[in-house]
């Protein structure tokens, strides 16, 4: 073979070759440029020989390219690769950059020193590279992400190879079975131990049925970790064959513990409602507002005498089983609870398809959409047919009571005023002054009584008494019943209110009777020389005005400016019915009484005591 055949063949091999060959001499002038190398720059080959190489190395690296050439040159390896793991930077003629895989070369050529690059296009290695760092990242990102929402959602993932045996968990599955991850793999024959006795044959069945059938499986089952914790958890399995024999089993773990107790508890929820809204006759209904369609339960066709199919369940077929002189009324409070946010608590009156009038209560709750718009209202009825009838009972038979306590009182008044007046034509009648006294004085003790008795009448409250409005009319009566036109004395009243009970309050109107009348006899002797007008003074004030309430103590005083209490008094005490009275009637009021003169003259009665409340009143 002569030189110009194998120059040829040579030629042929480097134009042939897929990679760029460029050959430089020891000027860096090029010298070979073949077709690979031309597609490559984007030059022609005659464009690029004899030119420097320079022109397709970027600027930045000219001079590194250089030194490194010239010391691979005066090197002892003829070939290696060049720059960082065999890639430089070439620049097209368009200016454009691009990686490249490179290996340079150096041999000699009639004695001149001759360098061989080798060049391969790296742009699509370069961009495969990075989409494969980008997809690393992406998969370790969602590996990630993957992992977080599992623990959220407490689903791990498990597989079983049934060539081995093992169970493999993912981190959640362990975490679910509380054992450490990375963790010892489980046989299959451990797998009895994480779930009840009862629990097993049902979890056992599935996997076989899977393995034998393919059969794939889902089971919501008690559990028990490897703490011994009892929880629930959703098995899933799927099996993966190949040649049509099961060779995988595949599937998810998920910890329910939280959702099955819910849903106990919301059907224990559910129960009691329901026996709730049972024994007390409640029915439920549930109006959708867009769509007009109203839903009953059973309670609510009882409540209304009507059947399912005599029900349209719509808002109107509703209205019109209101009584018709409540239905304007019932509609407005509708609409205002609906666009107005008022509560709907109300009553009206229901006819039922046989004619029979029955009244309802009901109460109900308004859910709204996200712009505040009515969506949906459920309440409730209960019959209070039966209520309302006992209500109007209880008022009549008030009423009746009432009329008849005015009435007994009115008899028992006028009663004791025929009395009075018996006693008022006998002391008229008789000659001896002391049976006169005597009469007089029963009359005024059996006044007080009368006007208890007509105070309780004209208020109408039968229970209690306002005591300080009480004993002023004992007081302003008793002593113009003993008046007369030579000797007047003035009455100074200061009463304060305080209701009590119609035995303290008797007590008390005998008590200030008597005192009253004491101080018209007694305290304005003719032998008396008055420096200012006669007075006779009563009190009711509270003992501590801090503390003015039912149970207060309180005090009743009656004095006068007269002559006092004669030195003999407690003698005459022992000997006067009216005296003893008054210490009778002290007790009988709960109170303690003080008697003695006052530093400004005159004699003082004060009974010291605690207002009882008024006890109720009961009538047979």
């Amino acid at each position: 073979m002569n030189d110009s055949l194998q120059t040829r063949r040579i030629q042929d091999l480097v134009d042939g070759s897929m990679d760029a060959i460029i050959s430089v001499d020891e000027h860096m002038r090029i010298v070979l440029f073949n077709q690979a190398a031309a597609q490559m720059f984007g030059v022609t080959s005659d464009g690029a020989l004899g030119r420097p190489i320079d022109q397709f190395i970027p600027a930045r690296f000219r001079e590194a390219h250089a030194g490194h050439v010239a010391a691979f040159g005066v090197g002892q390896h003829p070939r290696r690769s060049m720059g960082r793991g065999g890639m430089v930077a070439g620049l097209r003629a368009n200016g454009e950059e691009f990686p490249a895989v490179a290996s340079i070369s150096h041999s000699e050529l009639d004695g001149r020193p001759l360098f061989t690059v080798f060049l391969r296009d790296a742009m699509q290695e370069v961009h495969a590279r990075h989409a494969l760092e980008h997809s690393r990242a992406d998969l370790q990102l969602n590996s990630e992400l993957l992992e977080r929402t599992a623990a959220m959602a407490k689903v791990g993932g498990w597989e079983l190879d049934l060539t081995t045996f093992v169970v493999t968990y993912s981190k959640e599955t362990a975490r679910i079975h509380e054992v450490d991850y990375p963790y010892v793999p489980p046989k299959l024959s451990q797998g009895n131990e994480y779930y009840p006795p009862q629990a097993w044959p049902t979890v056992e069945a599935a996997v076989k049925q899977a393995i034998e059938f393919g059969t794939p499986y889902e089971l919501e089952t008690p559990f028990i970790t490897a703490k011994g914790r009892h929880i629930w958890v959703r098995v899933q399995g799927f099996a993966v064959q190949e040649g049509g024999k099961t060779t995988k089993l595949q599937g998810t773990f998920q910890d329910i513990t939280e959702r099955v107790y819910a849903e106990e508890e919301k059907r224990a929820m559910a129960d009691r409602l329901a026996l709730a809204t049972r024994a007390g006759g409640i029915g439920i209904w549930d109006l959708d507002v867009p769509t007009n369609t109203l839903i009953w339960d059973d309670a609510m066709y009882a409540l209304y005498g009507a059947s399912a199919d005599q029900f349209a369940g719509a808002y109107e077929a509703w209205k019109a089983c209101v009584h018709a002189d409540d239905q304007a009324r019932v509609e407005a409070e509708v609409q205002a609870s609906l666009y107005e946010g008022k509560d709907f608590d109300t009553e009206f009156r229901v006819r039922w398809p046989h004619g029979e009038i029955r009244t309802m209560r009901s109460l109900a709750s308004v859910q709204r959409g996200a712009q505040g718009e009515p969506v949906r209202i459920v309440g409730t009825n209960w019959d209070n047919t039966a209520q309302k009838a006992s209500e109007e009972a209880l008022r009549t038979s008030l009423k009746e009571k009432d009329a008849l306590l005015k009435e007994v009182h009115h008899r028992v008044k006028n009663n004791l005023q025929v009395i009075t007046s018996l006693l008022r034509m006998e002391a008229r009648r008789s000659a001896v002054p002391e049976s006169v006294h005597v009469l007089k004085d029963m009359q005024g003790r059996i006044q007080s009584m009368a006007l208890l008795h007509e105070s309780l009448y004209r208020t109408g409250t039968f229970a209690s008494v306002d005591l300080g409005a009480y004993l002023g009319r004992i007081a302003t009566q008793a002593l113009q019943s003993h008046q007369t036109g030579d000797s007047v004395a003035k009455l100074s009243l200061h009463m304060g209110s305080v209701g009590v009970g119609m035995d303290q309050a008797m007590a008390c109107g005998l008590l200030v009777n008597e005192l009253v009348s004491n101080c018209s006899k007694h305290a304005f002797p003719p032998d008396f020389a008055l420096t200012k007008g006669a007075e006779v003074r009563v009190d009711l004030i509270p003992v501590n005005a801090a503390t003015v309430d039912a149970d207060a103590m309180w005090c009743l005083r009656v004095s006068d400016n007269g002559a006092g209490l004669p030195a003999d008094f407690e003698e005459r005490r022992k000997r006067s019915l009216g005296l003893q009275l008054v210490s009778d009637l002290t007790q009988q009021a709960g109170g303690i009484l003080d008697i003695g003169n006052h530093a400004a003259g005159g004699a003082a009665f004060a009974i010291t005591f605690k207002a009882q409340a008024p006890a109720a009143l009961v009538v047979p």
